[in-house]
């Protein structure tokens, strides 16, 4: 009889280790429930952004997950299919324009910009940073 219920036991044992194991094996490794994919053609400068774990994870934060892929601002404007695209974010103001009215754009987004500065003396320096 103790032989029965040590096995009894052990079975129990074994059967809730696997299904432990089962249940964080299929939690991790792959992308988070519910996500949905959006994929962008993007100006190749942009790939350190989009590749940024932190974005990722903001992204991820309000339920998106980006893939992009990088070209040149007037290949996506002349040369990419923007069909098999959701979004395109060329780094070129001229080449948005060109996508905006190719495409007869309804909505364009500004995410973020940034001023260039190619050449800065003390007073201006002072008032970019």
């Amino acid at each position: 009889m103790a032989a029965k219920r040590t096995l009894g036991i052990g079975l129990v044992v074994v059967l809730l280790a696997g299904v432990v194991t089962a249940i964080v094996l299929g939690q991790g490794g792959g992308e988070p429930a519910g996500l949905q994919t959006g994929r962008g053609v993007i100006g190749s400068e942009k790939l350190a952004f989009f590749a940024d774990q932190r974005v990722k994870d903001v992204f991820a934060k309000h339920g998106l997950k980006v893939e992009v892929d990088p070209a040149g601002s007037r290949q996506i404007a002349t040369a990419t299919d923007l069909d098999s695209y959701d979004f395109a974010f060329p780094s070129s103001a001229p080449a948005a324009e060109k996508i905006q009215r190719d495409r007869k754009a309804a909505r364009t987004y500004a995410p973020f910009s940034s001023p260039m500065v190619v050449a800065a003396f003390d007073p201006i320096v002072g008032l970019l940073t």
